[in-house]
C-alpha cells in the first residue's frame, strides 16, 4: 500500500471516533507499520492524513459572516441548529443580518439583500 492508501484507510476508521479510541487505534497502526516493515512511511500518511482531514473539515464547516461580533448566546443558539464545525467571521463589509456558507450553498440573511429583494418588489 502506499502513503495515500493507508492514510485513507486510516481517516475511514478514525473519522467517527472519539479522542480515545483514535489513540489506541493509532497505537495499532504503528504496530501494523512496524510489523510490515513500512514505519519509513508514517511522515508521509501522517502529512496525507492531514490534508484529508483538512478536506473533509473544508467540505462539511460551516462558515457564518455578521457585521458584528455575534453574542455567545447567539452563536450557541446556531451551533444547536448547524451541523459543526462552524466558523465564525466578522465582515465589516455587511451592513446588518448574517450570511451562512454550507458546502456550495449560501443563505444570506444580510440586510443588503433585504434591501435588493425589497427594491425588487416595489
Amino acid at each position: 500500500m502506499n502513503p495515500q492508501d493507508y492514510a485513507q484507510l486510516l481517516f475511514d476508521v478514525i473519522s467517527d471516533k472519539k479522542p480515545q479510541a483514535q489513540v489506541l487505534i493509532f497505537d495499532n497502526f504503528k504496530k501494523i507499520l512496524t510489523r510490515n516493515k513500512e514505519i519509513h512511511l508514517s511522515n508521509s500518511i501522517l502529512k496525507e492524513l492531514a490534508r484529508i482531514e483538512n478536506e473533509a473539515n473544508t467540505k462539511t464547516a460551516t462558515y457564518i459572516s455578521s457585521a458584528s461580533e455575534l453574542s455567545k448566546e447567539q452563536k450557541t443558539k446556531l451551533e444547536k441548529i448547524l451541523s459543526k464545525p462552524i466558523h465564525f467571521f466578522v465582515n465589516n463589509g455587511l451592513l446588518g443580518g448574517i450570511a451562512i456558507r454550507k458546502h456550495d450553498t449560501v443563505y444570506n440573511g444580510t440586510l443588503r439583500k433585504r434591501l435588493e429583494t425589497l427594491r425588487t418588489v416595489l
